[in-house]
């Protein structure tokens, strides 16, 4: 009920959300992270390893610096995704739903759930992943207002994400699952909108 509850406010929160004409933030970021993974293949035994993740991309934000609770932050990055010696490359699309405990004119803190969606469809490689990612989360941020319009941002959150899909493994096209679950931070600089405290 809960994990129903939480894709539902993800999903909506652009649209309750203030229109980003209002006021907003756009960010560029740099993210990494590690974690475990398992891998199920159909009639195979399954396969631990230590997953690795780097990426960099942008975001939107409707609220950096108000004086407000709530904030919802979409980001969207392409970058590796696996092992550290034969990543596989990777689109990432990220939703925050962020609140508020402190802030001040100078930064703002916030926590919240995280949703992230993992599209992996990468033919140079020999297994030719096809895989699609969910994933669920916790992710805490803050926001440091450098100057009127510029600010730096610092992120945190793990994600335990399930892949769903088929490579090729033997020379066949094989279903297999992906069971992960991972750390990651990312570091970005954003410009302000509108935005006042």
């Amino acid at each position: 009920m809960l994990r129903t509850i939480v894709i539902l406010a993800c999903l909506t929160a652009p649209i309750l959300a203030p229109p980003p004409t209002h006021a907003m933030g756009l960010g560029v970021f740099y993210a990494a992270g590690t974690g475990d993974s398992t891998t199920r293949i159909e009639g195979s035994a399954d396969i631990d390893r230590t997953l690795h993740f780097t990426g960099s991309g942008i975001w939107m934000d409707t609220n950096i610096s108000r004086d407000e609770t709530f904030n919802y932050r979409l980001s969207l990055a392409s970058g590796s995704y696996g092992d550290r010696d034969a990543p596989y490359d990777s689109i990432v699309m990220i939703h925050d739903l962020g609140f508020s405990p402190a802030r001040n004119r100078r930064s703002r803190l916030w926590v919240g759930p995280e949703i992230m969606l993992n599209f992996i469809d990468d033919s140079s490689t020999p297994e030719s992943p096809r895989l699609f990612g969910f994933g669920m989360g916790l992710a805490i941020g803050g926001n440091v207002n450098l100057a009127k319009r510029l600010g730096f941002n610092l992120k945190a959150a793990y994600i335990s994400q399930t892949l769903t899909g088929n490579m090729i493994i033997a020379g066949t096209r094989t279903d297999v699952t992906t069971k992960d679950g991972f750390i990651y931070t990312s570091l970005s600089l954003s410009l302000r909108f509108g935005e006042r405290f």
